[in-house]
């Protein structure tokens, strides 16, 4: 049984809440306390890595107030040497994956994901659909097999790269299915995907908003072609 599929079937809604969604009774006090809590994990990891050095030298902070005082605002462009050739020896561990983005200008942005920081996206995902189909506080409508209609581009972008390695936590009904939907072009994906959906209902959809106007367009009027 995979990870998180075993918590829903041994815990109650309550106990699924607060694990998934627990965080919205933080106060911001405490809040804060988690987060400078993990920048400094965070700096301790990577300090003495060449990419780490690179941007922080050889002084490490000690504290967030440190940190904010003598590290620099970075773009994208400090890393890029480094990660556009998707070098494993400039980071704190091997990633687990990588994605990259649209880019733009034929330019694509690599990124590492670990696999311990993967393991709490996956969990942040489920947080999202619980949200997402909660009615009311404390309300888990979301479970494992759920159907997820996935207007998304195929690994390696982020979107799609997500989803394959969310089905290794979560078991889920992806429509299209995932291995199919990786060997389709982008415009056939989105429409195997409509299709599925009239025929096998859907219960969240996963899309950019600029994609969400056209699955919606696209959905009114093949409904109107279909029993």
């Amino acid at each position: 049984m995979l990870p998180e599929d075993e918590f829903f079937r041994t815990g109650d809604d309550s106990k699924i809440w607060q694990r998934y969604c627990g965080f919205l009774d933080l106060s911001i006090a405490d809040f804060m306390e988690i987060q400078e809590r993990l920048l400094m994990g965070q700096i301790d990891m990577v300090a003495d890595t060449p990419l780490g050095k690179k941007i922080m030298g050889n002084t490490k902070p000690r504290s967030v107030e440190e940190f904010r005082r003598v590290v620099p605002v970075t773009t994208y462009d400090d890393y890029e040497p480094y990660l556009s050739e998707r070098r494993e020896d400039v980071l704190s561990e091997p990633p687990y994956f990588w994605v990259h983005t649209a880019g733009r200008g034929g330019r694509f942005k690599w990124v590492p994901y670990t696999k311990r920081a993967f393991e709490v996206y996956a969990r942040h995902a489920i947080s999202a659909g619980i949200l997402a189909t909660a009615g009311e506080k404390g309300a888990v409508n979301f479970r494992p097999s759920t159907k997820l209609l996935l207007n998304v581009a195929p690994p390696p972008y982020g979107s799609g790269t997500y989803f394959h390695y969310l089905s290794q936590y979560l078991s889920y009904t992806a429509i299209p299915p995932l291995d199919k939907a990786n060997e389709m072009e982008f415009q056939e994906r989105i429409a195997r995907g409509f299709q599925m959906a009239l025929r096998t209902g859907t219960d969240i959809v996963f899309s950019n908003s600029s994609v969400l106007v056209k699955v919606g367009e696209g959905m009114a009027t093949q409904a109107g072609k279909t029993r």
